[in-house]
């Protein structure tokens, strides 16, 4: 058995000899094939991770919702209210003729006109500036659209909507998330076809009629930090709106607090989403500084220089004459203490108040 072993041993290794040629080619194309497997694995990989990171960088949509009727705020409430969603952002988007083009090319340009700060589908700059959001007369040009059209930063491009012209001024260039061919022959041809961003106030004959939304993935991606505003409610609407200090605000669509009655005359805290409608409002704690002021009467005879006082009852039990410099606001003088005027007749009652060097603010 040896004996075999060993012969066999020996003729493998003279076939081995004779076609030695023939086994350097076999393991050459072996790591040649693993070779390039590898670097096409690699480059796959890399130009998906290339593209996965551009996207999540510029914030690309999750969802692109059109409502042709148009979008308003109650709409946008409810996507926002839609369990996972991160953000919401209201736009115009619409092809329109350019002025670009000769008698036998039309050029066109898709409208995108942003409703806000373009915080989804973020545009990649290539050149010049972004547009801020209160910019009326500037635009964004698609990169490939302005190579081929001879255009930069600084220059001008008009298009035509409701028979009426209207130039923007290439503020920059850029690329954007939305716009991304991956094969030849998807995209436009630019000489013809490109896209240009602006703000929607710039044409406020486009309706809004495509709502864009990113969805949380774990961590939330985009939240607006809730603004707070304090002040006096003076009035209010059941189920529709407050007013507070003089502002009029109306109720968020995921404001659930069933009871939306309040104490006129109190101040409340109003948590405002960033469109600026309440998503909560909370009572601010009392402070039990009441009085009871039995009348108002003139510190002199002197109506011009009179200072307002009253004879005021406190919770506490004391009583004592009191100088008063406002009452609901309102800065008040010895004149506003006269027969027909508003503090002849506003004794006996209670006020809240504040004192400030010695004076009372009553409300």
């Amino acid at each position: 058995m040896t004996k075999n072993k060993n012969t066999l041993r020996k003729k493998l290794y003279r076939d081995m000899r004779r076609a030695g040629m023939q086994f350097l080619s076999i393991i050459l194309l072996c790591a040649l094939g693993t070779f390039t497997f590898a670097a096409l694995d690699g480059m796959a990989r890399m130009t998906r991770t290339t593209f996965d990171t551009y996207f999540e960088e510029n914030n690309l949509a999750d969802f692109w919702v059109t409502l042709p009727a148009g979008i308003d705020r109650a709409s946008l409430d409810k996507l926002e209210a839609v369990d996972g969603v991160s953000q919401v952002i209201a736009r115009s988007v619409t092809d329109l003729e350019t002025t670009l083009g000769n008698g036998d090319v039309t050029v066109n340009v898709n409208v995108t006109a942003y409703d806000g700060a373009m915080e989804i589908n973020v545009p990649l700059l290539r050149k010049g500036e972004l547009l801020d959001p209160s910019d009326l007369r500037g635009c964004l040009i698609q990169e490939r659209f302005a190579k081929a059209q001879h255009l930069t930063v600084g220059d001008r491009i008009t298009v035509k909507l409701g028979g009426q012209e209207h130039t923007f001024v290439i503020r920059g260039v850029a690329v954007s998330p939305e716009y991304v061919a991956l094969s030849r022959g998807v995209s436009a041809k630019p000489e013809e076809y490109g896209f240009i961003l602006i703000n929607a106030r710039a044409l406020p004959e486009l309706p809004l009629t495509q709502a864009i939304v990113t969805v949380a993935d774990g961590d939330v991606k985009t939240i607006e930090k809730a603004e707070m505003v304090t002040g006096t409610v003076t009035e209010y609407v059941v189920d529709d709106s407050v007013t507070m200090d003089g502002t009029d605000y109306k109720y968020a669509a995921t404001y659930d607090d069933s009871d939306r009655s309040y104490e006129v005359k109190e101040d409340y805290e109003l948590y405002l989403d960033a469109y600026g409608y309440v998503m909560l409002a909370k009572g601010v704690e009392a402070d039990d500084n009441y009085v009871f002021v039995a009348e108002f009467a003139k510190s002199s005879n002197l109506s011009t220089k009179a200072k307002v006082v009253a004879y005021a009852y406190f919770t506490d039990g004391t009583e004592e004459e009191i100088t008063v410099s406002k009452v609901d606001n309102k800065k008040v003088d010895g004149t506003d203490v006269d027969s027909g005027k508003k503090l002849n007749n506003e004794g006996n009652q209670w006020f809240k108040y504040v004192e400030k060097d010695g004076k009372y603010e009553l409300k």
